[in-house]
């Protein structure tokens, strides 16, 4: 790429993020209410995204290895996009219940792996950026995740929910392109020295890290019960007497309270500690449950969202920083990916179905009661942990 293009590149990393983003609100954010509409128990439905949370797990570190190894990240990406946009477009056309799971289970395999390639896009390519932080990067995904989620609320109002399979597909051709614009990062200027090839460190060196694992396993549990609220947003809209529209705008606020946290990432990890300010998340995951289980009226789960920036915004920030510092050379795409397919993937199993049945059985609430209750052990856990690991590395 000539020198001028290297200049542009925030502003190209910054439009991928929001178009990346901008689909995914248009299928992750209503894809349960379509289910729902079509007549899919609570149960069924969390089966279903269970199914594709334990797809969610397997397929990023499996692109992840592939980028690393191949060094062609971009391609990958485009490839996945490419293969996601098509099963989106075929899964309204699709009435049996099988069949549906099975389109949806391609989807998550080709889709999960962008987001966590995506930020290693990004990481990658700070050093050829000057006065530019992920977080300000990021943010643009939150924008537009923002943005398309509160008017395809308004246009599913008028339209249906066709709308959102279409409006995916095109935001699906600029990622496409876009992508496929941008340097491979991992394609660096060398000296002589230094171009030498080296030994690819294996993925599984990463699970004799403890601190990778104990995160992990944090992560894990956090995400559970986020994962619970999330997937089953528009049953609780729907249980309060709320419309699409009104999940549209909630959508919008969730989205938009991740702007300012990531804008002042690289500051708040420049101040403290990766790690500190993933402590600090968990103690908004769990505020935002405590809201949950007394919403009562639309207004209320609105106002809510206004906390998604204050713990996933800053969970998300602190642990590109964290993951991209204790991963190796070689295995940075693949690390981001394994965390992302853990906190992620593991969580939308357990969440997912646990959730629905929760929620079949009893009712919405219970599923944020109990959930309070597992972020609870999951921070404590972890904090003890941490302790723990400190005060032996402090005796070697």
């Amino acid at each position: 790429m000539k020198k001028s293009d290297y200049m542009q590149l925030p502003k190209r990393l910054s439009t991928l993020e929001a178009a990346y983003w901008s689909a995914s609100a248009c299928y992750y954010a209503y894809i349960v209410m379509y289910l729902s509409q079509r007549g899919y128990s609570n149960s069924s439905i969390g089966a279903i995204m269970s199914l594709t949370a334990v797809i969610s797990i397997i397929s990023p570190p499996i692109w992840g290895y592939v980028s690393d190894r191949t060094g062609a990240i971009n391609k990958v990406m485009a490839a996945c996009a490419s293969l996601t946009a098509i099963a989106i477009l075929i899964l309204p056309s699709i009435n049996q219940l099988w069949a549906i799971t099975l389109i949806m289970a391609l989807i998550a395999f080709t889709d999960s792996p962008n987001p966590p390639l995506l930020d290693s896009v990004v990481m990658q390519n700070m050093h050829r950026m000057s006065n530019t932080s992920y977080g300000s990067i990021r943010l643009w995904g939150s924008v537009g995740y923002a943005i398309t989620a509160y008017l395809i609320g308004l246009f599913m109002e008028i339209y249906g929910t066709g709308i959102m399979f279409i409006a995916y597909s095109f935001f699906a051709i600029f990622i496409i392109k876009m992508v496929l614009s941008l340097p491979d990062p991992d394609v660096v200027i060398k000296s002589e020295d230094t171009a030498s090839t080296k030994a690819h460190p294996s993925a599984l060196s990463l699970f004799t890290n403890p601190n990778f694992v104990l995160f992990l396993i944090f992560g894990s549990l956090l995400f559970t019960p986020h994962k619970a609220s999330f997937t089953f947003l528009p049953q609780l809209f729907s249980s309060i007497g709320g419309t699409s529209a009104q999940l549209g705008a909630a959508w919008f606020v969730s989205a938009a309270s991740e702007a300012p946290i990531l804008f002042l990432g690289q500051r708040l990890n420049t101040r403290y500690k990766p790690l500190h300010i993933i402590l600090l998340s968990s103690v908004f995951f769990m505020a935002r449950l405590v809201i949950y289980a007394f919403t009562y009226a639309p207004w209320l789960a609105i106002l809510n969202q206004v906390l998604q920036g204050l713990s996933f915004g800053l969970f998300l920030t602190g642990t590109v920083y964290y993951i991209n510092e204790i991963a190796p050379d070689g295995l940075k795409a693949t690390a981001q990916t394994i965390a992302t397919a853990a906190y992620m993937g593991i969580s939308g199993i357990l969440g997912s179905y646990l959730g629905g049945v929760i929620i079949d059985r009893y009712e919405i609430h219970a599923i944020y009661k109990v959930g309070i209750i597992v972020q609870a052990i999951a921070v404590a856990g972890f904090v003890l942990s941490n302790m723990i690991l400190r005060h032996k590395n402090a005796d070697i």
